[in-house]
């Protein structure tokens, strides 16, 4: 299943905390002074304003993967469903396929 862009958020926010704990670390660890401390409190506090960022953008994502898991189911009970899709999005098909073709052979 495709991501969707709060659950992209929701990792972007996660690797960005987790970035912030490994530079206080660092910081600390190396630098034994209160400068360093006052740096990884500053990326600790960075780290804290991602995690509502997390935890909103996580929350949201999971609603979303369940409605588009819902769509999808919808192709089993309703293939109307899946044909409306398919003519929605024809544009994109089309586009993709013409770039597939394209990138096999080699050249416009």
């Amino acid at each position: 299943m495709t991501s969707t862009p709060s659950l992209k958020l929701c990792e972007t926010s996660i690797t960005n905390m987790n970035t912030g704990f490994q530079a206080v670390y660092t910081q600390v660890a190396t630098n034994q002074t209160a400068y360093s401390l006052c740096l990884g409190i500053d990326k600790l506090l960075s780290s804290a304003y991602n995690l509502d960022d997390a935890t909103s953008k996580c929350y949201l994502g999971a609603f979303e993967s369940y409605d588009t898991l819902k769509n999808y189911g919808q192709f089993a009970t309703s293939p109307a469903f899946l044909l409306n899709n398919i003519l929605f999005n024809f544009g994109y098909l089309y586009a993709t396929m013409k770039d597939i073709i394209i990138y096999l052979t080699g050249g416009p």
